[in-house]
């Protein structure tokens, strides 16, 4: 019976062990099992990734610029390149790096009505081309308006107010807008993005602030002074290490090396800590806390630069709207928190959902040109009842 019985086991391990093996060899493709990257996620030893990294680092050395929209920035992590045109069909940048082609004064016109914009993804306007952005399409509709959109695509809150620090005081502006989605809580207490977005390929570094114990921020700068430096610690797989301190977010590294089924009971531990719509919830925890502070900070970092108004502008994701039918207004914590602050905001959930229920607003995770005229519409509203704009 004893024998039988090790026999049994024996056979049920080496059936769990070619299992393992079978799904690791079947199933899992470049790393990603239906399009989600399994972890450990700053993995950049596979032969595709060791590859692009090596051409990385050829053209870093000698000086050339990677044929990408943005740039690596000792301050910011990565911004867009100031005074180019990129992509078919293009989409153009000013000398301020700002986009669109429009230069602006250094002071506003005596009649003009200055806005700038920092922000993600969709204050950049992500997915739609030139134009067609909702600051652009903003200007169109009153003359007088002069809409800088300093958006960068994958910011957080505090790339914004660094940016904003560097771009936004001294431009005599009357107007200083925040934007944000419901994925900056996992942005603002990261500094690896792989670890934040594990869809994400570059090793792509950025800073962050931590809350001290008397309630204000310190920033935690980036140790990397050139994309070299980054590339050459990836390559030399320190770069997780080089960055650990005050990250959030873990490598989601599996207890038994090498399998596959340990890799998915690890990838369901990091998806599901990874969730906004929970960290939205906990208004105690360490990302609310942290995004409300910067939020906070650049609302009276614009008011001690001259600006009248400032505001917070609240996007949804694709994604954001379908946690919304599942578990109702997740952010409501955030809204209450900005009024108890007296702090302006403007949450396009509302406005957006119905028809966004029908992708009528939205191409992938972005808005369309649509949907930016819709926000576009809904901000010129906003800015004449609540910032007093006369008629023109």
């Amino acid at each position: 019976m004893r024998s039988r019985l090790l026999v049994t086991l024996a056979c049920l391990a080496a059936g769990l062990v070619a299992a393992d093996l079978l799904v690791g060899r079947w199933l899992i493709e470049n790393g990603t099992y239906r399009g989600r990257r399994l972890p450990p996620f700053a993995d950049f030893t596979a032969p595709a990734q060791v590859r692009w990294l090596e051409r990385e680092l050829a053209m870093a050395e000698s000086g050339r610029e990677p044929p990408v929209l943005g740039c690596f920035d000792p301050e910011l992590g990565w911004t867009n390149r100031a005074g180019i045109a990129w992509g078919k069909p293009p989409h153009f940048f000013n000398s301020l790096g700002a986009r669109g082609r429009r230069e602006y004064p250094p002071r506003p016109e005596e009649e003009s009505f200055r806005l700038v914009c920092f922000g993600e993804s969709f204050v950049y306007g992500t997915e739609v081309e030139f134009r067609e952005d909702w600051a652009g399409q903003l200007e169109t509709i009153d003359r007088r308006l002069e809409v800088i959109n300093f958006g960068v695509g994958g910011y957080g809150t505090d790339q914004s107010l660094l940016r904003f620090r560097r771009k936004g005081r001294e431009l005599g502006a009357h107007v200083a807008i925040l934007g944000i989605t419901f994925q900056n809580i996992l942005r603002d207490v990261n500094r690896l993005r792989v670890l934040n977005h594990p869809a994400h390929r570059r090793p792509s570094v950025k800073p962050r602030f931590v809350l001290r114990d008397d309630g204000a921020l310190e920033l935690v700068p980036i140790p990397f002074a050139t994309w070299a430096e980054v590339l050459h610690a990836a390559r030399d797989e320190a770069l997780v290490d080089a960055l650990a301190e005050h990250e959030h977010w873990s490598d989601a590294r599996p207890w038994i090396p090498g399998s596959t089924l340990a890799r998915f009971l690890a990838a369901r531990r990091a998806y599901d800590a990874r969730r906004a719509e929970d960290l939205w919830r906990d208004p105690a925890g360490e990302p609310f806390r942290t995004t409300l502070a910067l939020i906070e900070t650049f609302c009276r970092e614009a008011a001690e630069a001259g600006i009248d108004h400032a505001a917070v502008f609240v996007f949804p994701t694709t994604r954001d709207l379908e946690a919304h039918d599942r578990v109702g207004p997740f952010w409501e914590p955030l809204i209450d928190a900005l009024e108890a602050r007296g702090i302006a905001h403007v949450d396009f959930t509302e406005l957006l959902l119905p028809a966004a229920r029908e992708r009528e607003l939205y191409r992938e995770l972005h808005l369309n040109p649509a949907g930016n005229r819709l926000v576009a519409e809904h901000v010129y509203a906003w800015i004449r009842s609540d910032l007093g704009l006369p008629p023109p």
